[in-house]
């Protein structure tokens, strides 16, 4: 499943949230969690999916907040880089939504035995 479908489909059903903070969680998935992308070993760039992120690709998306990304024209951007406290908000939610799915997948087939 994409990684920004999986995204809306957690925050849609979060519960204990009021109106607002779902509108600003629909806002950071839409606006920044859909600019992560994955990065096979072949350096191979595909859409992200809950199932094929990698620590790598994280730190990419991390750095992409962090850096901005600047417009062609000279003084503007496209993307103004995020603050620390932003990008660190949207590091959480991401984690947040990463650990659902994972969560998810115990619940459905139970914990593996073995390697």
């Amino acid at each position: 499943m994409l990684l920004t479908d999986w995204a809306r489909r957690y925050v849609d059903r979060l519960t204990g949230i009021d109106p607002r903070t779902r509108v600003d969680y629909r806002r950071e998935v839409d606006r920044h969690i859909s600019l992560m992308v994955h990065t096979s070993r072949s350096g191979l760039i595909m859409p992200a999916t809950i199932g094929n992120i990698t620590a790598d690709d994280v730190q990419d998306w991390v750095r992409l907040q962090e850096a901005g990304q600047p417009d062609a024209k000279a003084g503007r951007w496209f993307r103004r880089p995020a603050s620390p406290k932003s990008t660190a908000n949207r590091h959480g939610l991401l984690w947040c939504i990463v650990q659902a799915a994972i969560d998810h997948q115990y619940r459905i087939h139970g914990p593996r035995c073995g390697p």
